[in-house]
């Protein structure tokens, strides 16, 4: 399908600062604290600092080699993926829980895992994937032919309990992980997670927390979730054309309702293709996010020339393409929503936070 042309969009800039350390605009700004990983440093930045000038960290926290963690929303924890186990440190150190498990795939790597933990809004579960080891006799999705010969199967999701480090509910995924994506609702009962494997593609579940434990739904998808709705069970996310098989050639950005019964499929809501927001079949889509309760920002990878982000604006639900927005100042893939309706780019050195000017 060719691309057709793209309204403008015109935007009104509210506001600059200088752009903190770390990868900033895939953390969530909707909270009081906005925590980031730059490489092995745990930074957390208090959010009303950062907007008006102030990028200094309010607590840093040096991690182990290869390690991933985030920051509880709620007390201050510390929940660290590593190697071999997940252990959550509460702010004066000391070690509060340790969750063994086998060490992570990866070759000839040392284990690292695939990302960091999540932690609900409300603190009190920590969602993880583990791996886990073929046993004997047991079929291996994976087989490592270099020493130490590791066999691995599917991933397990984990969901633990925050305080006690008690497993509140687990299952396995169809996934040997390389990137993990997971997202919240803001009140901390379900979560949406993503499992990538290579020469594959995504898996996708839904995991509904319950007193007793947790129901888990989903499966194969080739989508990852890049945000969820206010509404439960709306999922927003995105496929990319990776070439595995002969019907993999989709670019989109997608809407389902995953809210379904037992044995019901996921119901699509919306779909915008590459085509639709101006896009050439060489260009690629990066991520998805939503912007207040209207809209949804894409950013797209042009590939004509230098290779550069530009950001298109959706309806939401309907995703119904609006436009290109004008930015007079050169984007990155990512977009940080402030739940006000105002968003965040960055040009590398600062973070710029905008408006539409007719929304």
């Amino acid at each position: 399908m060719p691309s057709r042309p793209m309204t403008p969009v015109d935007v009104r800039l509210v506001g600059t600062a200088p752009a903190p350390l770390g990868p900033v605009l895939t953390a969530s700004w909707e909270g009081a604290v906005v925590t980031v990983q730059d490489a092995d440093r745990l930074l957390a930045y208090e959010r009303a600092a950062v907007l008006a000038g102030v990028p200094e960290p309010a607590r840093r926290m040096v991690l182990p080699a290869h390690a991933r963690a985030t920051l509880s929303p709620s007390d201050g924890l510390v929940v660290i993926a590593e190697g071999s186990a997940v252990r959550a440190v509460d702010p004066s150190g000391a070690l509060r829980w340790e969750l063994p498990h086998d060490p992570w795939h990866g070759g000839h790597r040392e284990p690292r895992p695939p990302c960091a933990p999540a932690v609900s809004p409300d603190g009190r579960f920590v969602s993880v994937v583990l791996p886990c080891l073929a046993r004997d006799g047991e079929p291996a999705l994976l087989v490592y032919d270099s020493e130490p010969r590791r066999r691995y199967t599917n991933d397990r999701l984990v969901l633990v309990d925050a305080t006690t480090g008690r497993i509140h509910g687990e299952r396995p995924v169809t996934a040997v992980s390389s990137t993990v994506a997971q997202r919240w609702s803001p009140d901390g009962t379900e979560l949406v997670i993503s499992c990538w494997t290579a020469w594959y593609s995504w898996a996708m579940y839904r995991v509904t927390v319950r007193p007793e434990g947790c129901k888990v739904t989903g499966g194969p998808a080739y989508r990852e979730v890049t945000d969820l709705g206010s509404k439960p069970g709306r999922v927003l996310s995105v496929r990319r054309a990776e070439g595995m098989t002969h019907d993999d050639e989709h670019d989109d950005v997608a809407v389902h309702d995953i809210a379904v019964q037992d044995g019901a499929a996921d119901r699509q809501v919306a779909l915008v293709e590459l085509a639709a927001l101006g896009g050439e079949p060489d260009d690629e889509l990066g991520t998805a996010r939503r912007v207040g309760d209207a809209y949804v920002v894409v950013s797209l990878r042009r590939f004509r020339g230098d290779a550069t982000w530009t950001h298109h604006l959706c309806a939401w639900p309907a995703l119904h393409p609006l436009g290109a927005v004008a930015y007079p100042v050169p984007v990155t893939e990512h977009v940080a929503s402030l739940g006000d309706g105002t968003w965040l780019t960055t040009d590398g050195s600062l973070l710029y936070r905008w408006e539409l000017t007719a929304p």
